[in-house]
């Protein structure tokens, strides 16, 4: 019974934090948060459950291959290969420059902490692993030009790959040190990119020869949700990066569904023409198909994130977290200076190269406070061995800057948005890739 009223009362909030969201333009994972948090705190029954930290773990690898498939499938081919350098710098370079950052001034922000070099990569990496979450909730209320979105929902997902990878070395050098050198990161880094990406596209194709198979949208949902766990747990057996074989699959299986559907009506009248209707029987899908798959993995997809905020919430020690209050702050306070300072380096950059789209001053601060952390950041921090002496320190770190991101960014996006909504909305009408 009691499982039954957490369920309940799951399905409450996230639907509650849904409609806020609609008509008051209040993000979902605030709402949610702010629910449990304050709950917790005053002892409201309603509020108490037993999630431990295996659990959390448990619920993460469970709902992370949906919400990474869901994201990726939003993405359009055109727009990766157009903002293709401008992604690879701001998902993948910056992350290793922001870590490099805050490698260097560590001793500046942790003053009482003698934590070893690897120890502070593995930090970092976990602070600089962006959650798209916050950011689509924002967009989905909001008119902003298709370009940024492209490169706020493409930086959030990508660089989640980059930051694991960037985390692993680091775990690495802090069990093995003599192991690492330049040599071996550079191959590491290429074997797990390199590994997960024919993963993603051997598993891709398949998806989209199964798809022909059946034309029930249901079905085809199924499969999409199956290749995503399928190429997320094939590439970690080979310890190649799980979250890029998603993005790979998704993004080869949606190119092939949308190139389908642009000549579905030449497919259609060649198949009256020959009086073969099985050649379209067999088709990739249909457009009723893609609305159905789109909206019943969407659905699945809001319960899965309203998860994890909820259990993000529910693990939150609040005792804890004052306890290392000035830490939480001073973190929080750096790694806001070093994205400001990298995505200001980035539109500058874009201003003397054709080969990235030019970024308006204006969308600085949009694409600042687009670094909202998540559930991945917590999944990474309960990775780390529980010798390592600074692993508590590094959890109440990690969980104080994902609150403090979604409560502190989100309102300030939300705000800046505002500001600049005729700008934006005449952005929108000028963008030729808009939709």
């Amino acid at each position: 019974m009691t499982a039954l009223i957490y369920l309940m009362q799951w399905l409450a909030l996230a639907i509650g934090a849904s409609v806020i969201q609609r008509n008051l333009r209040i993000p979902m994972p605030v709402t949610l948060l702010g629910a449990v948090i304050l709950g917790n705190h005053f002892n409201l029954p309603l509020f108490h459950a037993d999630i431990s930290s295996s659990t959390f773990d448990l619920l993460v690898l469970i709902t992370l291959p949906l919400l990474i498939a869901v994201d990726a499938m939003k993405m359009e081919w055109p727009d990766i290969k157009n903002h293709g350098f401008s992604l690879f710098w701001t998902a993948g370079v910056s992350v290793f420059l922001a870590i490099g950052a805050g490698v260097l001034i560590n001793h500046y922000v942790l003053v009482d902490y003698p934590i070893p070099l690897a120890g502070v990569i593995m930090l970092f990496a976990m602070l600089v692993a962006t959650d798209p979450i916050t950011v689509s909730a924002i967009f989905s209320t909001v008119e902003v030009p298709h370009q940024l979105k492209v490169l706020t929902e493409g930086e959030s997902l990508f660089n989640d790959a980059a930051a694991l990878i960037a985390f692993s070395l680091g775990m690495m050098a802090l069990q093995e040190p003599n192991a690492i050198t330049t040599g071996y990161v550079a191959q590491k880094i290429c074997m797990v990119v390199g590994g997960a990406v024919i993963i993603g596209l051997i598993v891709g194709a398949v998806l989209s020869w199964a798809m022909k198979l059946s034309d029930e949208p249901f079905v085809e949902g199924g499969m999409i949700l199956l290749a995503a766990y399928g190429s997320y747990a094939w590439a970690e057996h080979f310890h190649f990066s799980g979250i890029l074989a998603i993005i790979v699959a998704m993004l080869f299986v949606s190119h092939r569904m949308r190139m389908f559907i642009a000549n579905s009506d030449n497919a259609l009248e060649s198949a009256e023409n020959n009086h073969n209707f099985k050649l379209f029987a067999y088709a990739l899908t249909t457009k009723d198909n893609v609305h159905m798959i789109q909206n019943s993995v969407n659905f699945m997809a809001l319960l899965a994130a309203s998860a994890l905020f909820i259990s993000i919430g529910v693990l939150t020690d609040l005792e804890t977290l004052w306890k290392y209050k000035s830490e939480i702050v001073m973190i929080f306070l750096a790694t806001t200076l070093i994205r400001a300072g990298i995505m200001l380096k980035f539109a500058g950059m874009s201003r003397l190269t054709k080969k990235m789209h030019t970024v308006p001053m204006h969308w600085w601060g949009i694409l600042t406070l687009a670094g909202s952390k998540g559930a991945l950041s917590i999944l990474m921090v309960h990775m780390i061995p529980a010798s390592f002496e600074y692993k508590a320190l590094f959890e109440s770190i990690v969980v104080g800057n994902i609150l403090l991101s979604i409560l502190v960014y989100a309102p300030m996006l939300a705000l800046i948005i505002k500001i600049f909504k005729t700008r934006f909305a005449q952005e929108s009408l000028e963008d030729p890739s808009h939709h």
